[in-house]
Parts: C-alpha cells; structure tokens; sequence
C-alpha cells in the first residue's frame, strides 16, 4: 500500500461519519506551544480530537484551510502579524 492509500485509510477512519462539534481559532499560548507563530482555525470532532491546518507534514507552521463551495474557493487563513482571516464570499 503506498502512502496516499495509508493515509487515505487513515484519515478516512479518523474523520467518517464524525460530527463537528467545536470550531475555533487555536489559542495564542496553543499556537505558542506548537512553536508557531500563527494562529489556524481548528475544529474538534465528537470523539475529542482536534484537527487543524499545518503548513507541512513536519509541522512548521500553520497552513490555510481551504473551502470549496461549487466553483468558489475560500479559505480560513491562517491569523499572525503578517495576514488576516477572512471570510467565504457570501455568495458562497
């Protein structure tokens, strides 16, 4: 099984049929702790793991969470002193 196929599996045993039950940006003193200058939208699923947006599989940062309506693409960016969150448009 290649890597794609194993975390495919993964995420899929993690995330199916899960619901969302909290969605918040991380704390600056979480972010602090992950060594992380950036502060990324996170949510928690019904069986109380947190998921949220790195910027690498190694862990270097925050990363952006991208959310596709139709053709429309938003993201909730990631929130440090060099850029902002922002919001779906609202047609979406």
């Amino acid at each position: 099984m290649d890597y794609t196929q194993e975390w495919t599996e993964i995420a899929r045993s993690l995330l199916l049929n899960k619901k969302i039950v909290d969605v918040r940006y991380l704390t600056q003193e979480e972010a602090d702790d992950l060594g992380w200058s950036e502060r990324v939208v996170a949510f928690q699923t019904n069986d109380g793991l947190w998921f949220f947006p790195s910027r690498d599989d190694e862990g270097n940062g925050g990363g952006d969470l991208c959310i596709v309506t139709g053709k429309q693409i938003g993201r909730a960016h990631v929130n440090s002193s060099h850029s902002r969150a922002s919001r779906m448009p609202s047609s979406a």
